[in-house]
């Protein structure tokens, strides 16, 4: 399940918020309708009033659907007609609306998740024992050093224990308290940098939140995944409360919105408790300083 992408969640929450289908058109429709006399016929067409659609991408709103004849209505018009085998998917809240939603959880996370990510190309200057650290990094996990015996060849992965990571004017730099030993005219050391940072905001279809590095990425990030659900479908539920604060669906949108917010909650500390416990065992070999 490694590496979730903006897009999936994006459809498990508007499935858990109150549906998500996709398929494929069947005949050609026009510029304002599409044909899918498979899926949207009798049944398949109720409930779709006033969601939205993604066409061939493009998002509108599900205007009316003709059970009869399969054809769905939508607004606004798109520039070219919808003809057949384009790809639509239906979603039961807008998607920047679901996607804003998902990028909140992302930050309500703070320090309590932090991802495992790592660098091999990083280069440590041997002569003043200092090299800059990435802009996300958080924690730092492990440093290896790799020293060239020649131009070709290269000794394997070492482990550098003896650290400092300094913040000057913004920037983080690793300094070395003892830095490994020139040869041979060498002056940079290649390393290998693992370290935790804040989970990553995602803004394309494509893009996902970084977890994935550790040896226990897949685990990792299904419980980050399952926290960016539930905390996303309170924070939508929360919203449609506030929009229509009486009645029957205000009361069933609250309750909604409190038991996603437990939900949330329980995974958090979940995420929690074994990652800031690693973090605290791995970083006792260096010493992290205005981080």
């Amino acid at each position: 399940m490694a590496g979730t992408t903006l897009a999936q969640i994006t459809q498990y929450v508007a499935d858990g918020f109150g549906g998500y289908r996709s398929a494929i058109t069947t005949g050609t429709g026009t510029t304002t309708t599409l044909i899918d006399n498979v899926n949207l016929v009798a049944g398949g067409s109720k409930g779709l009033t006033g969601k939205t659609i993604l066409v061939g991408g493009v998002p509108r709103m599900v205007e009316k659907v003709d059970g009869a004849t399969g054809t769905l209505t939508f607004c606004p018009a798109l520039a070219q007609v919808v003809g057949q085998g384009v790809a639509y998917e239906v979603y039961s809240a807008e998607v920047k609306e679901i996607q804003s939603a998902i990028n909140k959880a992302i930050r309500a996370l703070g320090n309590g998740y932090l991802v495992a990510r790592h660098v091999e190309n990083l280069s440590l200057n041997v002569m003043t024992g200092e090299m800059d650290l990435p802009e996300d990094c958080v924690v730092v996990d492990a440093v290896y050093g790799s020293l060239p015996q020649t131009n070709t060849q290269a000794l394997s992965w070492a482990p550098l224990h003896s650290y400092e990571i300094l913040n000057e004017r913004g920037q983080r730099r690793l300094v070395m308290k003892q830095a490994p030993s020139a040869q041979d005219g060498v002056v940079n050391v290649n390393v290998r940098l693992q370290y935790l940072a804040l989970a990553k905001e995602m803004q394309a279809a494509g893009d996902t939140t970084g977890a994935g590095d550790g040896a226990d990425a897949a685990s990792d990030e299904r419980g980050l995944v399952a926290f960016l659900e539930e905390y996303a479908l309170h924070l939508l539920h929360e919203k449609a409360t506030a929009e229509n604060p009486s009645g029957d669906m205000a009361r069933t949108h609250n309750t909604l919105r409190q038991a996603h917010f437990e939900k949330a909650l329980n995974l958090k500390m979940g995420l929690s408790t074994p990652r800031v416990a690693r973090h605290v065992q791995r970083a006792a070999y260096g010493r992290q300083v205005s981080l």
